[in-house]
């Protein structure tokens, strides 16, 4: 079971033509046989929305049945026709009902069984997935929170494929002296637009590192790799070697700074002192005149990260470090404004396999290969 407390218009599952608001909160109930996914689609949910931005939490009747009896139950206990053991599963699911109500600041509910009434299908808001994602049937789901989820329990599967993160390689001008523009590729002159040696050499050990990592998996071709990058001409540049077809995608791009994307990196902490310390105050949603904040691009992200999901290849991305760090924070399940400090350096390839839930990482340092 994951509950979700909406942010403004964070959606609901259930009535058409109506927003869910701040003040109101929905339930999503895992339903099945065991060993099918619940807890694993659960906990990609719930990493999901928290990264959103969504207060979201998982209660677990199968953890709270352990807790209760020491882990210990019998077959019997699983019987549809053992009476006492069918009440106990129910009183467990009630019980983590109302742990999640709690959670949620509602009031407790009172069990009144002879006041139950069966609910056909058709009165049900539900989201059925067959095999995963093989089939996906949707009964009476509206708003901007189905918007979101639907199409990611679409997306998430359990194939085992790596995800490579990477930062473009530097250009031939110091990127300390380079404006957000510049960043972006919107300049003119060599300096700006042409990878420095190292970042040359980068691009190359790029190509042979993703070659002994495709063979040492199974064989995989190279050419199976999907390739995501940034539409800056940097980003582009670093994976040319690779010759591979490749997605560029708006949502890589460097966060927009507005009437700051001319001025040099390395003056903004100093001459734009004040702006600065209001973006480090709130910077989920602090814009400068004109930009994006952090949330902003967290929204951009959020539909590249359903594409993340849906790849069942080895995937390859090439993108800037805030948005690297945000997909990072994702893919752990950090809080957006935790993850602002994860180490991500230049010519370094992060490598993430997905487990059961979650992901191992793995790092390739390059630099010394580089500079």
């Amino acid at each position: 079971m994951a509950t979700a407390e909406g942010r403004a218009k964070a959606g609901g599952l259930g009535d058409a033509g109506r927003e869910v608001f701040n003040d109101e909160k929905i339930v999503l109930v895992m339903v099945g046989l065991p060993a099918r996914g619940k807890s694993f689609i659960s906990h990609k949910i719930t990493n999901f929305l928290s990264w959103l931005g969504v207060k979201a939490q998982i209660f677990n009747v199968g953890s709270l049945r352990r807790k209760l009896t020491a882990g210990k139950q019998s077959f019997d206990f699983f019987d549809a026709s053992n009476a006492a053991a069918k009440q106990q599963r129910e009183d467990l699911a009630f019980a983590s009902l109302q742990t999640a109500l709690q959670w949620l600041g509602h009031k407790r509910i009172e069990k009144y069984e002879s006041v139950y009434e069966t609910l056909e299908d058709d009165n049900l808001s539900y989201i059925k997935l067959i095999n995963m994602q093989s089939k996906v049937v949707c009964n009476r789901i509206y708003g901007n929170m189905a918007h979101l989820l639907v199409p990611f329990l679409m997306s998430i599967h359990i194939v085992d494929r790596p995800i490579y993160i990477c930062r473009p390689a530097h250009f031939i001008k110091d990127p300390q002296s380079l404006s957000f523009r510049e960043l972006s590729g919107i300049a003119e002159g060599k300096e700006a637009t042409m990878l420095s040696e190292a970042g040359g050499r980068f691009a190359l050990r790029l190509k042979e590192l993703l070659q002994r990592e495709m063979d040492s998996k199974d064989g995989t071709p190279l050419k199976q790799l999907r390739v995501y990058s940034s539409p800056a001409p940097r980003a582009l540049q670093t994976i040319a070697p690779l010759g591979l077809d490749y997605r560029p995608m708006s949502a890589l791009n460097l966060v927009d700074s507005g009437f700051l994307a001319k001025m040099p990196l390395s003056e903004i902490k100093t001459l734009m002192a004040t702006e600065w310390a209001d973006f480090c105050r709130d910077p989920m949603n602090y814009r400068v005149h004109g930009g994006e904040s952090i949330g902003d691009l967290v929204r951009r992200l959020s539909s590249f990260v359903v594409e993340l999901e849906r790849q069942r290849k080895p995937v390859l991305v090439v993108s800037h470090l805030l948005n690297l760090q945000l997909l990072y924070g994702y893919v752990f399940g950090h809080l957006v404004t935790d993850g602002l400090d994860t180490n991500i350096p230049m010519y370094t390839v992060i490598k993430l396999t997905p487990t059961q839930y979650g992901f191992i990482e793995e790092r390739f340092d390059l630099s010394d290969d580089v500079v």
